[in-house]
This record gives C-alpha cells, sequence and structure tokens, in this order.
C-alpha cells in the first residue's frame, strides 16, 4: 500500500513481470501460460487414436465406404463406438440425419487423431444437433461440460445431456477427473471460459491420458475475466485444423436468415438494413412499444425474451412490465425479500477488504475457505475475531437491497445455491413464483420453496445479451436504448439477433445511424500471445499451398464417410457451405 508517481509505475510493473507492448501490457505469468496451452495442442497433434469410424450414411457397417473398417487406423476394443445392432442403428439414424455440412464435422471429431479438438459454429447451425450425433457415437467415458451453470444444466441437459455440468463443478472433483480416464473432456460454449480454467483442463488430460474438444463461436462474448482469445490462438499458434458450421438452420424467415448470416460474416451494415426492411428496426421514446410487444407475445403462447445490454436497462424495462401486468391483475401483491446485488470487485479489491469495506456488505462463499464454508453468506459487519478465508477467488461481493416480488412475477436465479428442501438452484435458470410460504420464502410454480435468506435472485423478464448466449426462442425483442450505448457493441448485436427463430425486433431511441456506428464496436481484447508473437502474414503462394494440403486431408477424411453414390453431390455442398476451408 502506498503511492508512486507515472514514472515511477512501469518499471516497477517490468521488476514484476509486465511486458509492454504497443501501448498494452501483459504478464510474464499469462504469456506463460498461453504458451503451456499452445504446448499441450501441438505436442497432441496426431497422437492419438480416432475416437471411431463414421457409419456409413448410405447404411452399411461402421468404417470405410465398402463396410470394411479402415485399415490405416488402429481402434482399441474399449473406443469402438458400437457394439450391438440396436446402438449401431441409433448411430446411423442419427448421422443419416444430419446435413452433409453437420455430417464432415462428426467427422473431424470422430477421426481426429489430435489431442485437443477445435469446433466453431456460427449461432442457429445446428451444432448441438451435430454434437448428439458425435456423442452416441463415442464409446469411451465423456464429460459433457460448460462454463455456466444454465449452458450446462440448462441447456445442455435439456438437449438431452443428462450429466452434462460445470467446468468448475468438473475441476473441483477429483473423482469426476479419474472416471474420464481415457475419455474426453468436452466443452460447450468454449469462448466463454477463461484461460485459467482451460489451462486447468490442459492438466487434467495430462493426468488422465485425455483428449479435449472446444466447441464454440469466438464471433459471440468472450470470458468477462481472461479469456486470451483461445480459440483463435491454437488455430493460428498450434496450427489446429477446424472443424466448422457455418449453414444456418434456426431462422425460419429467408430474410431473417440472410440477416444472421450477414452479421456473422462480418456485414453488420448490411444486416442492420435488412432488418430494418423487414420492420424490424423501430424508433421510440419509451419502452411502451416493447412491453406492449411482449404482452402480445405471452397471450400469443410462444416463447420469447427480452435483452438489453446492461442491468440497468433489464431493471427499467422489468419495472414496467411489472406495472402493466399488475395493471392487468396478473401479479399478487409485492413481498420485499432479500435481493444481493454483485459489486463485481475484483480479486485484488477481496483481498484488501479492511481499506474498501464499509462493514455493510456480504460475502458469499462459493468454496470452502478459511473459517467459512461453501454456501456460506456472511455481512462483514458480523465477523467473529477468529474469521478468515483461505483466497480472495474463493467469495463473491454484494451489496444487500430488497427487490418486490409477487405472485405471477417470473424471477431469474443469479447464482448457484439450493432451495429448503436441497434442491439445486443454477445460475440463469427462470422460474415462475407461485406464492410466499410462512417463513417468506418463495414457493416456486414446481413446489420448490427458496430460502428467504437466498437473496441471489432478480426479476426474470429481462436479460442481457451475456446471459441470453445459449438460448432459443420464438421471438426476441431487443432493447438497445442510448443509456446503454457504452455497452452495445458487434457481440452484443450478434448474439442478442441471433437468439430467435421467427423474429428478432430492435427498440432504440437511437437514430439508425447512431445504432450502426454502436454496433461496429468489437471486443479487441488480445491474447498475451496474439501481443507478445504476432504472426506474420505467409506469402500468397504459401497460403495457398496450405489450403490445398487441408483440402487433401479433408476429402481423404470425407473419402470414409460417404458412399459413391452420394460422394459428388455432399463434395459439392461442402465446398458450398465452407465445409473445406478454402
Amino acid at each position: 500500500m502506498g503511492g508512486a508517481t507515472p514514472e515511477e509505475i512501469e518499471p516497477e510493473a517490468r521488476k514484476q513481470g509486465a511486458l509492454f507492448k504497443d501501448g498494452q501490457v501483459t504478464t510474464k505469468a499469462v504469456l506463460a501460460e498461453e504458451s503451456r496451452i499452445i504446448d499441450f495442442a501441438r505436442e497432441g497433434k496426431g497422437t492419438m487414436r480416432p475416437l471411431c469410424s463414421v457409419p456409413d450414411r448410405a447404411g452399411g457397417p461402421l468404417g470405410g465406404p465398402n463396410g470394411k473398417q479402415n485399415q490405416s487406423v488402429t481402434i482399441a476394443r474399449e473406443q469402438q463406438a458400437v457394439s450391438t445392432p440396436d446402438q449401431l442403428a441409433h448411430v446411423r439414424k442419427g448421422i443419416g440425419a444430419l446435413s452433409p455440412e453437420q455430417s464432415a464435422l462428426v467427422n473431424h471429431v470422430l477421426t481426429s487423431t489430435d489431442r485437443l479438438v477445435l469446433v466453431v459454429g456460427d449461432a442457429g447451425t445446428g451444432k448441438t444437433k451435430s454434437v448428439r450425433a458425435a456423442f452416441d457415437a463415442i464409446h469411451c467415458p465423456v464429460e459433457m461440460l460448460a462454463p455456466s451453470a444454465d449452458a450446462s444444466r440448462g441447456v445442455l441437459r435439456s438437449e438431452g445431456f443428462s450429466k452434462a455440468d460445470t467446468v468448475a463443478s468438473f475441476l473441483l472433483s477429483p473423482q469426476r477427473q479419474m472416471a474420464v480416464k481415457n475419455g474426453v473432456i468436452w466443452v460447450d460454449e468454449a469462448g466463454l471460459l477463461p484461460i485459467r480454467d482451460l489451462s486447468r483442463l490442459t492438466d487434467v488430460a495430462k493426468q488422465q491420458n485425455a483428449r479435449i474438444i472446444l466447441q464454440g463461436d469466438p464471433k459471440q462474448h468472450r470470458s468477462v475475466v481472461r479469456h486470451g482469445n483461445m480459440m483463435n490462438v491454437l488455430q493460428e499458434y498450434a496450427g489446429l485444423p477446424v472443424g466448422r458450421l457455418t449453414e444456418i438452420w434456426r431462422q425460419k424467415n429467408k430474410g431473417y436468415k440472410a440477416v444472421v448470416a450477414d452479421i456473422a460474416a462480418g456485414k453488420r451494415e448490411k444486416a442492420f438494413d435488412q432488418l430494418a426492411n423487414l420492420g424490424w428496426v423501430q424508433k421510440v421514446d419509451s419502452n411502451t412499444p416493447l412491453v406492449d410487444d411482449y404482452l402480445a407475445g405471452l397471450k400469443s403462447g410462444k416463447s420469447q425474451i427480452v435483452i438489453a445490454p446492461t442491468h440497468a436497462e433489464c431493471d427499467e424495462i422489468s419495472t414496467e412490465i411489472r406495472s402493466r401486468l399488475k395493471e392487468e391483475g396478473k401479479l399478487g401483491d409485492d413481498h420485499l425479500v432479500r435481493h444481493l446485488v454483485p459489486l463485481n470487485w475484483t480479486d485484488a479489491e477481496k483481498g484488501d477488504l479492511a481499506h474498501r469495506s464499509d462493514g455493510s456488505e456480504v460475502l458469499v462463499f462459493h468454496r470452502n475457505s478459511g473459517t467459512f464454508r461453501a454456501g456460506q453468506a456472511v455481512r462483514i459487519a458480523d465477523w467473529k475475531p477468529e474469521d478468515h478465508f483461505k483466497d480472495a477467488g474463493h467469495f463473491s461481493v454484494y451489496r444487500e437491497e430488497k427487490l418486490p416480488v409477487a405472485a405471477g412475477d417470473t424471477i431469474r436465479i443469479t447464482a448457484n445455491g439450493k432451495t429448503a428442501d436441497g434442491h439445486k438452484l443454477n445460475n440463469g435458470s427462470i422460474y415462475r413464483v407461485k406464492g410466499f410460504a410462512k417463513d417468506s420464502g418463495i414457493v416456486l410454480d414446481n413446489g420448490w420453496t427458496v430460502p428467504s435468506e437466498f437473496g441471489r435472485l432478480t426479476h426474470g423478464y429481462v436479460t442481457t445479451s451475456h446471459a441470453s448466449q445459449g438460448k432459443t426462442v420464438d421471438a426476441v425483442l431487443i432493447a438497445m436504448g442510448t443509456e446503454s450505448k457504452p455497452a452495445i457493441s458487434a457481440e452484443q448485436f450478434y448474439v442478442s439477433v441471433s437468439r430467435g427463430r421467427e423474429s428478432a425486433k430492435v427498440y432504440s431511441d437511437m437514430t439508425p445511424e447512431e445504432l450502426k456506428h454502436a454496433i461496429q464496436r468489437t471486443d479487441n481484447r488480445r491474447s498475451a500471445t496474439e501481443l507478445m508473437k504476432p504472426r506474420k502474414k505467409p506469402r500468397v503462394y504459401d497460403r495457398m499451398k496450405n489450403l490445398l494440403a487441408k483440402a487433401r486431408v479433408r476429402f481423404r477424411q470425407l473419402h470414409h464417410g460417404i458412399t459413391a453414390a452420394t460422394r459428388g453431390h455432399e463434395q459439392h455442398r461442402e465446398n458450398s457451405h465452407a465445409g473445406i476451408e478454402r
């Protein structure tokens, strides 16, 4: 603790391991951590047996196009994908239902001999359907994970991955890590994975002789904490091939599909103009039009989601929605319940509580730490002299407020926890309120009771684009007000617009020109590797030679998974839809 002049900062920072370049800074420790991940990927290239030979799409046995096992690959007995006729039929059915591009992606995963495999899919391209087909063909332990509880225990489990869980939960369980020995650690929404967690996953993979599959879309939101842009870095610096999906299936409207495709291709101004031509961009002076459309959507019975760039705008719209619902008699009387608002302090700030705290803050522990247990919430003012924590990363800091909640309300859980009777409450999960218990606990419509002291909840009518990533609904209503302009970005626009099957409407008090300018802003944070070791662009001849080599490899892979009758048609589709990297 103390003070320093600007002139003293840089020499001291360098002494402590900081690395400066082009007006940006990283550290030796961060660069070393990224280098370890890149080395893991490089050293693992070509060292693993394929997970499975892809079943013939026309119904032949597993293996090559003539029904013979691929003799160029030795597959261990415990890695055989199927062992009974029923299992074989199930795998064939799954792969037979895929598009040529999705089938090529499954082939990329199952025939890869690399320790770390990359799967990239644009929004709405059927990643989950493809993953399901590949998952069913793998006959070794597979841990299906995602960075958040909502993406893992919510979205993935709803898609049939019954044991999907968070990366954090897996990293805290030595038993689960041992159970994936010689298997696969599969991470969905990998763009949201902090680099520290990815580094720990590579350590587990080394210990258990497992491989890692990273699946995501680098064009969507990245981790709020240090993310390292590792999906792109692993492709560029480790030379990993990428399985890609670009053909959009989620959007049913032809014009809507074109909008999402253009955003994915970086043509944001064109996409915005197309959205406006569909009549889905409204200049408004208040939230009334959005609220009107939301209430109309409730009556239609279709699924919908309201998205805003900031929590402040979310709260503002939620208040108006609740007011209208009360007017229509849809909500009961308000009960004021405990509401813990995250302060988002860094570990450094949490480690300096003596200087930062006024004693009113609440610490919620998500790991056992010192004298505190996981799940415990304690006011700093109530600490006993013997109380202490082990690590500032083991807890979060909140400000305590009161939140009005009524029967009929929709609430969203903002941190993992448990109900009064022991059911898991997952961060991001949304529930409807049935009523209130005698002890002021919130009774949900599924019969569970949220303890009155829980506090980590808010209204569930409006969400940020970060929280909406991975969700699919019929209609999306997107607020983009002037007050949220600093939070509007290319990633926020892409994630928000691509959530819907049928429509995506934008409501803003800004002019179209202002909005077009705002959606050009991108998350330009670079990894330490990109900052300190920029890659030189190869000469045209070298680029063409590399692309041709990749095309030949992909053709050989496809050859064993496509029958002679369909090979020409599917190769044409692959070229059209970037199944082969051009």
